[in-house]
């Protein structure tokens, strides 16, 4: 057992103190990004299929999505407390320490699955008694809420297993698991939103239900994948029996990372009531140009996820040097990257926006937030890299308060003041979100250079 440790610990240092290369970063990056676009496109086929039931289908789904998203995002936070956990132990090649934090993310993850689900099926009611709907849009909604809760159990706990693999350097495994929800996913859409062949035509039912068989089947492969991992161990008991300490830590990392997620949801939900003040042409436009800015979106992402693995794995070996190459690296790569998308958005955004919509009415409108939003992607690309770094380190208390700045510091009040108050166009919204970006991205940039996440105790 001493031998296979030492072993273990040789090969990871080996690992650790190899130098930075793009192609390590653009392994780690490119099913990340792959993975994002995938949960959009497979969002955008449920919309569409939905769609075809009717306005109040449409908007009972699209509200009650929200309330599931919320919830599950916040509770699923827990993947990015299992990364930071893994990854620092991994880079360590402490493979038995990795295997306790995987065991207690499990433990923690299963339980926020349960209570999601039963809360969520509990509370659908009550959501859709607010909301303003009539009876017929209020029933779907009830319906979808409640067939989708189940997927909760599932969702939370697959979370924690892609955090766990993302940890260990895996970002394939994660990828292979949202292709195959995506897959079952939009199949039995299809066949139960309008009954094909032998199977029930259930509706808006048919498409919670979908959803929740879809993340079931998902859950058992990540399980499987992750109990076929050799160095990663994992028992019932364990289990059933976490270490207390990885629990508290795990906790203190996650939840921050929660918070941060309903802090920029309800910001974004707030300024789309603001918005929405404006008419229904503003508010197509508006949603229309974050549409298609939001897949921009996706570059970032993944090289921050790939400099916060990076980060963790480094620190864990004591590579200090190492961890801020790779956050350079990754944040030069996705300068490139997001910085030639925002040329494009400068360039041809009426094209662009048009895949999304034909209507005359809001195509130049959108197409003038786009070329707006172009400034933004240098800013988006260096705060994500830099919050994914902090992430990796273990520091997600920073991303929280950054969360707070920028969402309810900035956004909302600046989106109330410009509409409301000096009544001015959609436009200078957009105007206000570069704004927004650019200091939330000079706070992270100043909180990465003082160096203190190099001292999280992770």
């Amino acid at each position: 057992m001493l031998l296979r440790r030492r072993r273990a610990a040789k090969a990871a240092d080996a690992r650790a103190q190899a130098p930075i290369t793009r192609s390590e970063i653009f392994a780690l990056a490119w099913p990340a990004i792959l993975e994002m676009t995938l949960h959009m496109l497979a969002w955008v086929v449920d919309v569409a299929m939905v769609g075809r039931l009717g306005a109040e289908a449409l908007g009972a789904v699209s509200l009650g999505g929200q309330i599931f998203f919320a919830a599950a995002f916040f509770l699923g936070s827990i993947g990015v407390g299992m990364t930071a956990l893994v990854a620092r132990r991994w880079g360590a090649g402490d493979t038995e320490a990795a295997s306790r934090a995987a065991s207690a993310g499990l433990f923690s993850s299963i339980l926020l699955g349960i209570v999601a689900a039963i809360s969520l099926y509990l509370v659908a009611p009550s959501v859709f008694a607010l909301s303003g709907f009539g009876r017929s849009a209020m029933t779907s909604g009830i319906s979808y809420l409640r067939f989708s809760a189940p997927a909760a159990l599932f969702m939370v706990p697959t979370f924690a297993v892609n955090g766990i693999m993302r940890g260990t350097g895996d970002t394939r495994t994660p990828l292979m698991v949202t292709v195959i929800a995506n897959v079952i996913n939009i199949v039995g859409d299809y066949l139960l939103i309008f009954g094909i062949g032998i199977f029930p035509e259930m509706g808006v039912a048919g498409a919670a239900l979908a959803f929740s068989i879809s993340q079931m089947i998902a859950a058992a492969f990540a399980f499987y994948a992750l109990s076929m991992r050799r160095r990663i161990h994992l028992d019932l008991q364990s289990i059933l029996h976490p270490d207390r300490w990885t629990l508290k830590r795990l906790l203190i990392l996650s939840l921050p990372a929660g918070i941060s997620v309903l802090l920029m949801d309800s910001a974004r939900t707030i300024t789309t009531f603001i918005i929405a003040a404006e008419g229904e042409v503003v508010l197509a436009a508006h949603q229309v140009a974050m549409t298609t800015e939001a897949l921009s979106f996706m570059p970032g992402y993944g090289f921050a996820l790939a400099a916060g693995v990076i980060v963790g794995q480094s620190l864990g070996a004591g590579l200090t040097e190492r961890a801020r190459v790779g956050t350079t690296e990754c944040a030069r790569l996705a300068v490139m990257v997001m910085g030639s998308v925002g040329v494009l958005f400068f360039i041809i955004p009426r094209e662009l926006v048009s895949l999304f919509s034909a209507d005359p009415t809001l195509v130049p409108l959108a197409a003038a937030c786009l070329r707006i939003g172009a400034f933004a992607q240098i800013p988006v690309a260096l705060g994500e890299v830099l919050a994914g770094s902090l992430r990796g380190a273990g520091d997600t208390r920073s991303g929280m308060v950054v969360a707070a700045l920028g969402s309810w510091g900035m956004r909302v009040p600046l989106t109330w003041f410009i509409i409301v108050h000096l009544g001015l166009s959609l436009v200078y919204v957009w105007m206000a979100l570069v704004v927004e970006w650019i200091i939330r991205t000079g706070v992270l940039f100043i909180i990465y250079r003082k160096g203190q996440w190099m001292q999280v105790d992770v």
